[in-house]
Order: C-alpha cells, then sequence, then structure tokens
C-alpha cells in the first residue's frame, strides 16, 4: 500500500509485506488473515460484517413498516365500540353463569320437594300439588335435605285439611239406611230446614 511505503519506507515495508504474506500463506491462519488498509479513508468493512448489518436493516425497516401499518389500523378502529362489544358479552357470559346455576339449583329444589311430598302420602294428586304450591310460596329451603319449617307447615296443612292425608283421612259411612222413613219426605225435610221452615212430620 502506498500510504504505508511512505510511512515506512520500502524497505521496511518490503519486510512487513513478507511478514503477512508468509503468514497467510500458512493453511493455520486461514480463518485470520491479516490484512492492511487506511482505515481513514473509510472505505473498508469486513464482508461479514456488512451483510450482518445489511441484515439487521432490513429487519428493522420490516419491523417499522409492520408497526406503522398496525398504527393505520388501529386509528381506522372504533375503540370504545370495541370495549363497549367487549363489556357486553362478559356481561351475557356472567348473566347465562348465574341462568345455569339458577336452573340447576330450581331442577334440584323440585327433586327434594316432590319426594318429601311423596313421603307425607297424601290421598290425591290435587292436595299434592297444593301443598307443594304453598311450600314454594312460604320459600321454605333445604338443608342437608331436611325442609326447614316443613314439619310445622304440613302439621298448619293437617289442620285444615285432614283427609288430605292418608293416615287422616275418615272412611265414608256405609251403614244401614232407615228405610221407614220415606225418601221423598227426607229430602223435602232437607229442603225445609235449608230455608228455615218447620220439618214436615211422618
Amino acid at each position: 500500500m502506498e500510504f504505508l511505503k511512505q510511512i515506512l519506507g520500502d524497505d521496511l515495508y518490503s519486510q512487513v509485506e513478507s511478514k503477512v504474506n508468509s503468514y497467510n500463506s500458512d493453511e493455520k491462519n486461514k480463518n485470520n488473515l491479516v490484512k492492511i488498509v487506511n482505515l481513514s479513508e473509510g472505505n473498508y468493512v469486513g464482508k461479514d460484517k456488512f451483510d450482518t448489518k445489511e441484515t439487521e436493516i432490513a429487519d428493522l425497516k420490516q419491523q417499522l413498516n409492520d408497526a406503522n401499518k398496525q398504527i393505520e389500523d388501529f386509528k381506522e378502529m372504533d375503540i370504545d365500540s370495541i370495549k363497549k362489544t367487549a363489556d357486553d358479552y362478559k356481561q351475557k357470559f356472567e348473566q347465562a353463569q348465574k341462568d345455569s346455576e339458577a336452573k340447576i339449583n330450581e331442577i334440584k329444589y323440585d327433586t327434594y320437594l316432590s319426594d318429601y311430598i311423596k313421603s307425607l302420602e297424601m290421598t290425591d294428586e290435587v292436595h299434592a300439588e297444593n301443598l307443594k304450591k304453598q311450600i314454594k310460596e312460604k320459600e321454605l329451603k333445604f338443608e342437608d335435605g331436611k325442609l326447614l319449617g316443613g314439619d310445622d307447615f304440613v302439621k298448619s296443612y293437617k289442620e285444615k285439611h285432614p283427609n288430605a292425608f292418608k293416615d287422616m283421612a275418615k272412611p265414608n259411612f256405609t251403614g244401614p239406611v232407615d228405610t221407614t222413613i220415606p225418601t221423598n219426605t227426607v229430602q223435602e225435610n232437607e229442603l225445609r230446614k235449608a230455608m228455615g221452615l218447620p220439618e214436615k212430620k211422618i
């Protein structure tokens, strides 16, 4: 290199050049070759470094383009609308959970209540449904399989409707009929009694 010759002189430059060439020609140094350049001229960058930097620059440009595109997309979006939609979905999901739990609890309650009514051995379905309805209206709750307040409530119902339960129902009267009194006279006297008139003597 001319600039090095000027600094070292021809003889010394020749010696340096010879040493460098000898070093570079050695097989064991093939991956670490010595290059003599004037960096002050700014005209030398190692190829590997150059390629690496070029790749990094290309990646940065792509990232910048992607970021700019994303920013433009965000500008076109209605953020308030998106937030409202997300809140609506959240509320609907939470309400659906509550409705599902309420429905499950309702089914469980109806099952427990039906079993409880069945255990009372009522005389007919009408009374059974009526008692079930009244228990629901009273909002009596089950705890560990037991109807809280159920015994007192059923006791009160029995006092009002004793024939609604098999263990309290009275058998129908099937005794002998007095045939000495004409049927028409009996019916007439019942009508007289209902109207407040004296009975007709037989």
